[in-house]
């Protein structure tokens, strides 16, 4: 079976990679030529971590017309941005712009096309997208073409693992007969399609599932940040981490996303909340719940600072964060801990920052230096041996030879570091002793 891949960002590029490594054949469209020559030559633009291994062993034909990726396959994969607008709805004027590219052509073609549509969009945008193609091409759904909406739940660095061994497929459809879908899904999962819960709804059901469930993930976080506060106050002995383990052991609860940890951040956690705020407002309903879990992932950016302008002498003292992207295994900052951090901490004290990330290209490094006016160290032992201070961002095994360092002063809000470094100051975050 030939599939295309419309978007060959860091999404997409991995969606193709799995696809590819499941016997189909996948053509790879983008409209940005750079970023299929990275791949087609084996030096891609950007770094994900679960990708790494496929990058010079895949079969991915790359073609730069969209014409031959639809005229050569009869399902496309839509995986294009969706920014978020001031209003926090998601912005349709990418997805509005492949269907002008893609319609023209699939008038012309015999044979009913599927397109599955991946990016992250408001509830009521495939209704809207399904109006949109009849008052422009006069193509009805399911009877001319097919789109189906089948957003992910993956994380970045782990892209590939996520799609192989998926909690949940959600898939948003106005087709009657799931047979030809399941059926393609079989293809894809093999034996393992009878252990996945597969959710077939509507698409409103469908656009709102997707954003609840990482409404929830907030929600959750969240939860563990606002309970970690009680360790301020320094009332005697708290762990929080042994309390949100106690909560998680509910089998009602749950222990996934319960624990320590800084601000959520990335791509999808800050923005789905907010669009669900957007929708719920749109529709005259209170989103009083999710207003707080926003607010209280504010306050634990807040919380951070205070903690290190709490440190003896701080102004006389070089802070680094250890971990400038979101989380491991990728090379994406935005939005991320570490620069929420940064960016209220002040231009003042910039000249005193500086930060390691080992996941980090050359191109990266230049673009923060640029916009931050922050140092980026090249080597692990050079940033550590000119900080005073250290914020570990994420966890990340690389980060394990920490503990040789004498002399320093860690904030560790994951409590990675377990209290084993000789000689040197921890401070846990949710954490408070006697």
């Amino acid at each position: 079976m030939n599939i295309s891949i419309i978007g060959f960002g860091k999404l997409g590029s991995s969606t193709g990679f799995f696809l590819s490594r499941k016997g189909f054949n996948v053509y790879a469209f983008d409209n940005n030529k750079k970023n299929l020559d990275g791949f087609k030559y084996k030096k891609p633009l950007f770094f994900e971590e679960s990708t790494k291994s496929f990058i010079k062993n895949n079969n991915i034909n790359y073609v730069y017309d969209i014409k031959e990726a639809i005229k050569k396959t009869n399902i496309s994969y839509l995986i294009v941005p969706t920014p978020s607008l001031k209003n926090n709805n998601f912005d349709l004027s990418f997805i509005k712009d492949s269907i002008d590219n893609i319609f023209p052509i699939l008038k012309k073609k015999k044979s009913k096309h599927t397109i599955i549509l991946t990016s992250t969009v408001s509830p009521g945008s495939c209704d809207e997208i399904v109006e949109y193609i009849f008052k422009k091409y006069k193509m009805k759904n399911v009877i001319d073409y097919r789109l189906i909406y089948n957003p992910y739940f993956i994380a970045l660095g782990s892209i590939v693992n996520d799609l192989e061994s998926p909690d949940l497929l959600l898939i948003g459809t106005e087709i009657k007969n799931f047979s030809f879908y399941k059926n393609f899904l079989k293809k894809i999962y093999k034996n393992k399609i009878n252990k996945i819960k597969i959710n077939f709804l509507n698409f409103k059901e469908a656009e709102i599932s997707k954003l609840a469930i990482n409404c929830y993930v907030t929600m959750k976080i969240s939860f563990s940040n606002s309970l970690s506060q009680v360790s301020d106050k320094k009332i005697g002995s708290i762990n929080t981490t042994k309390i949100l383990n106690a909560i998680g052991s509910d089998t009602r609860i749950g222990k996934k996303y319960l624990g320590l940890g800084p601000m959520y951040s990335g791509p999808c956690f800050p923005r789905d909340n907010l669009a669900m705020l957007a929708f719920l407002k749109s529709i005259k309903t209170s989103g009083d719940l999710f207003h707080s879990t926003d607010k209280i992932n504010n306050l634990q950016t807040d919380r951070i600072i205070k903690i290190i302008n709490g440190i003896d002498k701080f102004n006389n003292k070089r802070i680094g964060f250890l971990g400038l992207t979101y989380k491991s295994g990728t090379d994406l900052f935005t939005d991320s801990p570490a620069f929420y951090i940064i960016s209220k901490i002040g231009s003042k004290r910039r000249n005193k920052i500086v930060g390691y990330d080992p996941y980090f290209n050359e191109k990266v490094k230049k673009e923060i230096s640029k916009k931050y006016k922050i140092l980026i160290h090249d080597s692990f032992d050079t940033f550590i041996k000119n900080t005073d201070v250290i914020f570990l961002s994420y966890r990340d095994k690389k980060f394990s030879k920490i503990i040789k360092y004498k002399n320093k002063v860690f904030i560790d809000p994951w409590n990675f570091l377990k209290d084993n470094l000789a000689n040197s100051k921890i401070i846990f975050p949710g954490i408070s002793f006697k």
